[in-house]
């Protein structure tokens, strides 16, 4: 129809079927109009209705007839559209009961797709909030969102059941925008996906145009932009063609999931073409580009999650070699811890039981299978970066204690340990380390001695484990400075071991201390009931 025209469309049908209920199916009226049916007014709407312009909304209008020959007449009159005023589809005539299926069956499609794009679209906003990096995740979010617009507002026009007053002006400004942010999102959400092979001032100039058509929408009125609709349609097919040359470009280099996109955008592609062939009226059949999109956004969801789970696979393989590594470290940081041990209390040892040769021959015999007990477990280097059974390492703690005692008779060793002993294991190192520190750091600094008490205490999904003197005390500058790698050896034990407890169970030590009261170092290991303990993943 021309800008500002009427028309009246007057048809005739034969009717076979007798008498009964028919149903005639007005289809997406783009003007304002007047049905009659055998003469009767059967639907009026705008200046017919003397009432304000809505929104389309394609309905059913049931009525009972007894003749043989049926007079339709359609009256409509153009108000605001330089072109596409009229009837946008064919007008269905049937029996009631055909209408009415036929109509629920479309809208049951329309209900379905929206959904779907409703949900997938929250369903990336979601999963965004766990990649910030992966700005694809927007983009696709925002064209899905826009699916559901444009399909709330065209076919069927769900959107009118909720809202049956919406005004014409606005429900085709919303139709009309959902396009360009269409366009736009698969844009940005191509150049996310291949960034090296998106032209880039084909994709500028693109985006430019959609952004002066959406300003078109906006800031006109809708004569202007249902003009500039027609030579806008070029610009959609430009975006269509563009994202298809992306996805050719990447299945010729063998990009993984590069043809799950080419599918997607042919059809589009396709879905896009039908479409603008329906507006302009050389095809009479409902608008295709929503199950167009649709389609393009499952086959989307497909490549991403093709895409995430390869990336899974490779940071899992990444994350065993990293912890191969850390395996590494860690026992290379033990061995090295044991080495620093060993010389100088090596040394003190065998000074020890060779005096204890001259005045206490079995004392010094006790004295051998402790230092031999020491020296079997601090030189076992293959077991140093797993885990081992709390009785070895008490065992070792034991050792080191009985020859530290017979050197120094003013220290005193308590032991508060559960019986039976917790099935539980520990990284090697852990507890003797801790003894060692209080005895050469805390107690021998003072003349009168002192005593070292470790406990093992169970909590309820944890195992507690404490070493704790009356000595000197540890400075608050040194307890805060137990993170940072030291420069000498007084230290170092400490640093290994919170560092070890960190990596393995994300918690390390816990240190209280005093000057002049005594220092209580404890630490935390994961346990159950059945005696297994809980590991953590604290990369």
């Amino acid at each position: 129809m021309p800008f500002h025209g009427v028309a009246t469309y007057r048809l005739v049908a034969r009717i076979n079927a007798g008498a009964g209920f028919y149903s005639i199916f007005i289809p997406n009226v783009y003007t304002d109009y007047a049905l009659w049916v055998d003469g009767s007014l059967l639907h009026a709407c705008g200046s017919f209705a003397q009432e304000e312009t809505v929104y389309l909304h394609p309905q059913a209008y049931d009525f009972y007839y007894a003749g043989s020959e049926l007079e339709i007449v359609l009256q409509v009159k153009n108000d605001a559209l330089v072109y596409g005023g009229g009837v946008g589809q064919s007008i269905r005539l049937g029996t009631t009961e055909q209408i009415h299926k036929e109509y629920q069956t479309h809208a049951s499609v329309d209900l379905f797709l929206i959904s779907i794009s409703i949900f997938v679209g929250f369903f990336f906003l979601l999963l965004h909030h766990f990649r910030k990096d992966s700005r694809e995740l927007v983009w696709l979010c925002v064209l899905c969102f826009s699916v559901s617009v444009r399909n709330l507002l065209s076919n069927t026009t769900l959107m009118m059941q909720a809202f049956p007053g919406l005004p014409f002006w606005l429900g085709s400004r919303l139709v009309m925008l959902t396009i360009p942010f269409i366009i736009i999102s698969m844009v940005f959400y191509t150049h996310q996906l291949y960034m090296d092979k998106m032209p880039g001032s084909a994709s500028r100039v693109i985006l430019l145009l959609n952004a002066l058509y959406i300003f078109t929408v906006v800031a006109l009125s809708p004569t202007i932009y249902s003009a500039a609709f027609y030579p806008y349609l070029l610009t959609v097919g430009a975006a269509c063609v563009l994202g298809c040359y992306v996805s050719v470009k990447a299945v010729m280099r063998r990009e993984k999931e590069s043809v799950f996109f080419l599918s997607g955008m042919l059809i589009l592609t396709l879905g896009a073409l039908l479409d603008s062939l329906v507006y302009i009226g050389f095809l009479s059949a409902r608008y295709m580009l929503s199950a167009a999109l649709f389609g393009f956004i499952i086959i989307q969801v497909v490549l991403l999650s093709k895409r995430y789970s390869e990336t899974f696979r490779r940071t899992e393989l990444l994350s065993a070699d990293l912890q191969a590594s850390l395996d590494t470290v860690m026992k290379t940081e033990t061995a090295y811890m044991s080495a620093q041990m060993k010389p100088h209390f090596l040394y003190n040892a065998l000074s020890t039981i060779a005096e204890c040769c001259e005045t206490d021959p079995h004392e010094a015999g006790n004295l051998i299978m402790s230092l031999s007990k020491y020296l079997r477990q601090t030189l076992d280097y293959d077991n140093l970066s797993g885990i081992v059974p709390l009785k070895k390492e008490l065992e070792l703690v034991q050792a080191y204690t009985y020859i530290e005692r017979a050197r120094f008779e003013n220290i005193e060793i308590i032991f508060d340990i559960p019986e039976p002993l917790p099935l539980i294991q520990i990284p090697p190192l852990t507890l003797q380390p801790l003894v060692e520190n209080a005895i050469k750091h805390g107690l021998r600094r003072k003349r009168e001695g002192g005593y070292v008490i470790v406990s093992v205490k169970q909590q309820k999904n944890s195992m507690v484990f404490t070493v704790e003197d009356n000595g000197v005390g540890i400075t608050d500058e040194a307890v805060k400075n137990l993170e940072i790698l030291p420069n000498g050896s007084v230290s170092i034990g400490l640093y290994n071991i919170n560092t070890r407890l960190i990596r393995l169970y994300g918690q390390g030590l816990n240190i209280k201390s005093k000057t002049g009261a005594g220092t209580r170092v404890s630490f935390e290991i994961p346990y159950r009931e059945d005696g297994s303990n809980v590991s953590c993943d604290c990369g």
